[in-house]
């Protein structure tokens, strides 16, 4: 009994020793939790006590979530401007306008393409008499409808659907500067039928005459006017003031022949050009006789290679007859095709693609044409209910 006494008072004394520690122990454990939360507390009741305040609201805001940054946030709808009507789309525009803007229809988005309609093709029923080597340069001119016997505006052409003239072409006569003047805007326009500038633009009949002897009454005025202003002829406008007169019914030369076209080949100045280098090229024995105004187109066309209007019009030769007249079949070879080292167009690259854009609308018009086919008008079970009950109706009673 004793024993457990004292054990008893042993227990004792090691817990009074004890408290002491773990009593600072809890403290520490609970001083700052307890210090954060009685923080808390006086914070919440500052704000409760000044609801009211600005500085309340000023921190609401501030721990308020950013709409913009919210599942649930909706657009802010912009304030009205005086220039808010300039950056509507076309149809709302449309309706603040009363309806007053419309859409540009096929007609006008033709118009905006600015693509000349193909010309109807010509029969010429002597081609056969003009050379074995430039009878195709003729044959798809005449299909392009570029040989014209007059010149014809755009807006003017004849229907494509018309049935071709049949007439005479005498290609081995000589061409007059008119008919080829007419001829290469012509041929130049239809190839560049789809590239506005590359066409030659025909002069109105308001313009002052660049000739004396062409006037607006002319019917070539058009053409010879609208080379002129474009720098192709020797004119006045181009400051040439000695050079008055066109005379449009005179044979046309050689050298006036490549004069006029071969800046439609290169569409860029022409080079620099003497008669030692022209006969050093061309090796032509007759280089002497070129006249000064021309030896620059003369070079040029060397340098067009394969492609030279020289060397499809007149073949092989060492003697350019610079003031021989050109025939009309000649005239054909020359302006079959425009452009500059392989990069250009000739007629024969017109008509296939357009055969081919034919080719392509006579395969969709098959494809509609057979879903047509595929659908039954007659397969309509209404109908055929309807037609049942009549008859069923109509039969007499037993």
């Amino acid at each position: 009994m004793i024993e457990r006494i004292g054990r008893t008072r042993s227990h004792v004394e090691q817990l009074r020793l004890l408290m002491p520690r773990r009593s600072r122990w809890v403290y520490r454990s609970i001083r700052r939790p307890c210090s954060i939360a009685l923080g808390l507390i006086l914070f919440g009741a500052g704000i409760a006590s000044c609801a009211s305040s600005p500085f309340a609201e000023e921190v609401e805001r501030s721990l308020a979530a950013d709409p913009r940054y919210t599942d649930e946030a909706v657009p802010e709808e912009p304030a009205p401007s005086s220039s808010s009507s300039f950056s509507a789309q076309p149809m709302e525009l449309a309706e603040q306008l009363g309806q007053q803007w419309n859409a540009p229809s096929a007609d006008r988005l033709g118009q905006a393409l600015d693509i000349l309609p193909p010309r109807p093709p010509q029969d010429f029923v002597d081609l056969d008499d003009a050379p074995e080597d430039l009878r195709p340069y003729l044959l798809d001119l005449a299909e392009l409808g570029v040989l014209v016997s007059e010149t014809v505006d755009a807006a003017d052409a004849a229907d494509p659907s018309d049935p071709p003239t049949q007439n005479l072409l005498r290609p081995n006569q000589p061409v007059t500067r008119r008919e080829f003047a007419r001829w290469l805007v012509a041929a130049n326009n239809q190839l560049f039928s789809d590239r506005p500038s590359y066409r030659i633009r025909l002069a109105t009949d308001t313009a002052q005459p660049a000739f004396q002897d062409v006037p607006p009454s002319d019917r070539d005025f058009a053409a010879i006017q609208g080379l002129a202003e474009a720098g192709l002829l020797p004119s006045p406008l181009s400051g040439n003031t000695t050079t008055v007169n066109f005379r449009p019914d005179e044979p046309l030369t050689r050298e006036t022949a490549l004069r006029w076209k071969v800046p439609l080949d290169l569409r860029q100045p022409l080079p620099t050009a003497s008669v030692e280098a022209v006969s050093q090229t061309w090796g032509f024995q007759d280089a002497g006789q070129i006249d000064p105004d021309a030896l620059r187109a003369v070079l040029a066309d060397y340098q067009n290679g394969e492609r030279a209007s020289t060397r499809r019009a007149f073949g092989f030769t060492t003697l350019l007859q610079p003031k021989r007249s050109v025939t009309r079949a000649e005239a054909a070879a020359v302006l079959w095709f425009f452009g500059y080292q392989g990069d250009g167009r000739s007629a024969q690259d017109v008509l296939r693609t357009r055969t081919q854009m034919g080719r392509d609308e006579s395969l969709g018009d098959e494809d509609i044409n057979e879903s047509d086919r595929s659908v039954d008008p007659d397969d309509n079970p209404s109908d055929d209910n309807t037609s049942t009950d009549d008859h069923e109706r109509s039969a007499p009673a037993n």
